[in-house]
């Protein structure tokens, strides 16, 4: 789960239902996905087993919570970290349960759980087989064939690693204990590198052009955001936003011209990928707890909000103006929305 969710989750029972009008919950059986729309990762509550996958249809303006468990038959499990996309399949890491569950891209059934995890964060493709998962616990990066759900093997790295992407034949990993982006050689499975950084990075983007965004905060402190050059490996800008608004989501879509931003206060920025300098949002939205956030290609802006943390949250969207076109209710905690 997300570091500010960790000090926010309560053990008193909640119960809030905030949705638009015009959105309409599906019954069982859950509709088969459509090509308009996107999922919502839901973590739910560190130890309580409520994590779930929220399914819009922006066709049809048809809601379905819960959508996992009604298409398979089980829950999902405790914490769900991350979504990865591959060709034909979606791969949920669901962190507290230890384990990756593979889903089929085309009606979003079970192919495999793949266990024996340690505290698994997120993924990133190597091949149409293998993919790399970042830890939290195992000081290591678990090299995962997602087709037979064997463990072939793990890199090892200092402490607590997050996100990665890959661009070439590097892959870059987020490591929040030593400040530092680590290089892996995907062929042959070896850190080749590391971009020491001055603040715990998170968050990784590559734009178009082969640059490296990250994000990087201090606990309760400063935050910044980095472009890394990944041919010479080097520090291109950074940007530093105070404690009270620091940088919270950043979004980039893909083979956009355009980088957006989110603070904590809900500030949203939009500036070029090739910019030297940040100006002033383009609106601020009203949040209680942003959580996430995605960009379509046309540019409307998707934000999630956790609300109290306990009770479902909210994902809503905005123009580039600052105006809701809608809001829909997801589950607990919506960490993560990815477009279909």
């Amino acid at each position: 789960m997300k570091r500010a969710g960790l000090l926010l989750f309560i053990s008193i029972q909640l119960a809030g239902i905030y949705s638009c009008d015009k959105n309409k919950d599906s019954i069982n059986p859950p509709e088969t996905p459509s090509e308009n729309g996107f999922y919502v990762v839901c973590e739910g509550n560190f130890n309580w087993g409520n994590a779930s996958i929220s399914n819009y249809n922006e066709n049809n303006g048809v809601l379905t919570n819960d959508y996992f468990e009604l298409v398979n038959n089980f829950a999902l499990g405790d914490v769900a970290q991350s979504i990865f996309e591959t060709a034909n399949e979606y791969l949920i890491v669901v962190n507290n349960s230890a384990k990756i569950e593979v889903v089929n891209k085309s009606d979003f059934t079970s192919l495999i759980t793949i266990t024996g995890l340690g505290s698994p964060r997120f993924c990133q493709s190597i091949n149409d087989s293998i993919v790399y998962v970042s830890d939290i616990l195992n000081n290591a990066i678990s090299i995962v064939n997602f087709k037979t759900g064997n463990i072939d093997g793990s890199i090892p790295v200092f402490g607590w690693s997050e996100q990665m992407v890959k661009h070439a034949d590097s892959v870059y990993v987020s490591l929040y204990d030593s400040q530092s982006i680590a290089i892996i050689n995907s062929l042959t499975n070896s850190i080749v590198g590391e971009i020491a950084l001055d603040l715990p990075p998170s968050i990784l983007r590559l734009d178009k052009n082969g640059k490296l965004w990250v994000t990087a905060s201090e606990w309760g402190g400063i935050s910044k955001l980095y472009r890394i050059d990944t041919e010479t490996r080097m520090i291109e800008n950074e940007w530093e936003f105070a404690a009270d608004n620091s940088l919270s989501q950043i979004a980039l879509p893909e083979n956009g011209n355009y980088i957006y931003l989110a603070t904590s206060t809900g500030e949203i920025y939009k500036f070029s990928i090739n910019g030297s300098s940040i100006i002033a949002p383009i609106f601020t939205a009203s949040l209680t707890s942003l959580y996430c956030m995605n960009v379509n290609q046309d540019g409307e802006i998707y934000l999630g909000d956790a609300l109290d943390y306990v009770q479902n949250g909210m994902v809503s969207k905005y123009n580039e103006s600052g105006l809701v076109l809608y809001s829909i209710t997801s589950g607990i905690n919506p960490n993560t929305i990815i477009f279909r």
